[in-house]
């Protein structure tokens, strides 16, 4: 079983939360979050946006970690976790659409593509009557999430504190940072699925 860096960070945390728990209800949380998440930022209550988004980081790093730490990990798990995460950086970039429509565009269209290629090789593994290989996620994706996170909390800075052509600048680079590890991360992927 593979340990994260955060892991040793978070296992403090880890311990205290009650037997009863499980990661996927931890994941569960976070995609109910995305609804207020969602209304705050189009209302443009940005503190309660920035409390949202920060305890969905820290559920986001915790399921994981926790599921790491009580060895129970599993397929539906290792689908579910990606996919909120898709959901909820998906519905946010949809209110940043009008600021960046070609990059947010493209972002949608990668993340619809690896959905879809996603379903195409469940399918084609049940038809066969094989076991699935779940990947576990990668360091692109990984990487990808954390810029995707910092694009919004440079947006977030821009309307929090002040607003610049910096900012803005940032932001771009952020975005165009996570497409190209978005075809990185999709290449890396269908690479593993292949030699299974």
């Amino acid at each position: 079983m593979r340990n994260f860096f955060l892991d040793k960070y978070l296992s403090k945390i880890v311990e205290k939360i009650p037997a009863w728990l499980t990661p996927n209800e931890i994941t569960f949380g976070r995609l109910i979050f995305i609804v207020p998440i969602v209304f705050f930022l189009v209302t443009k209550m940005w503190i309660w946006f920035a409390v949202f988004f920060i305890l969905c980081l820290i559920s986001d790093a915790l399921d994981g970690a926790l599921s790491r730490a009580r060895g129970i990990t599993s397929k539906f798990g290792a689908i579910l976790d990606p996919t909120v995460d898709k959901v909820f950086y998906l519905s946010i970039f949809c209110v940043f659409f009008p600021l960046y429509p070609l990059l947010i565009s493209i972002i949608i269209l990668l993340d619809v593509v690896v959905a879809v290629g996603g379903l195409i090789v469940i399918l084609h593994y049940q038809k066969t009557k094989r076991v699935l290989p779940i990947p576990g996620a990668n360091i692109y994706g990984k990487i990808k999430v954390i810029l995707q996170s910092l694009c919004v909390g440079a947006f977030l800075c821009s309307n929090l504190f002040f607003s610049s052509d910096l900012i803005r600048c940032v932001t771009v680079i952020f975005l165009f940072a996570a497409i190209f590890l978005s075809c990185v991360s999709i290449c890396h992927y269908i690479k593993i699925l292949k030699r299974k």
